[in-house]
């Protein structure tokens, strides 16, 4: 549960890094602010696809991988749909998960931010980086979080030009020094729709 939070409160940093600009001062929680999905979908065509693939490295050495299709189903100026199936390496052939997110264009603060929290460090910056034999921009986050002696350290790199915005994700579990889990998300290809 909490290396879901810790995920999606990545997402959502990285988005608003794009999206709001170093420079901006930080919206209140009633303010209505750019939702980080829907822009980084919106500039796309329905149809565009992208395809990530996610290992998951246990302890006792064992590995976990799925593949997952995101597609933008369709686009409207307040909302966009986008379908994702998920396939297990290790299930049958034809044992997919599909859902579908309606992302909407504005949100309010509160819903995309938490407050600042002590246990939790967030630290952002910039590179370059070859995706698809191209040289992008990328903009990148990463969140540091204790709980007594455990610590979640989660970094990804996100830029425009990528349908949904995420190219690298990685999740190291630890308590103490030993590792639990070791999680890299990555972006193997994605194709413009018609």
């Amino acid at each position: 549960m909490v290396c879901r939070v810790i995920t999606v409160v990545g997402a959502l940093l990285a988005g608003l890094a794009g999206v709001a600009g170093a420079q901006s001062p930080r919206p209140g929680p009633d303010e209505m602010v750019n939702n980080p999905p829907f822009a980084h979908w919106a500039q796309f065509k329905p149809g565009t696809t992208v395809t990530q693939r996610e290992v998951v490295t246990l302890p006792d050495g064992r590995k976990l991988e799925q593949t997952i299709t995101y597609k933008l189903v369709r686009k409207g100026q307040d909302q966009l749909i986008v379908q994702s199936t998920v396939k297990d390496k290790s299930a049958d052939a034809g044992q997919n998960t599909q859902t579908t997110t309606t992302y909407v264009a504005r949100v309010k603060m509160r819903d995309i931010s938490t407050a600042a929290n002590p246990d939790v460090a967030v630290t952002d910056g910039k590179e370059e980086m070859s995706v698809k034999g191209k040289k992008l921009a990328v903009e990148w986050v990463e969140a540091v979080i204790r709980s007594g002696d455990e610590v979640w350290t989660e970094k990804m790199w996100t830029a425009r030009e990528v349908p949904g915005g995420i190219i690298r994700q990685t999740l190291v579990h630890k308590r103490g020094d030993k590792v639990l889990s070791e999680s890299v998300l990555e972006m193997v290809d994605f194709k413009p729709g018609f």
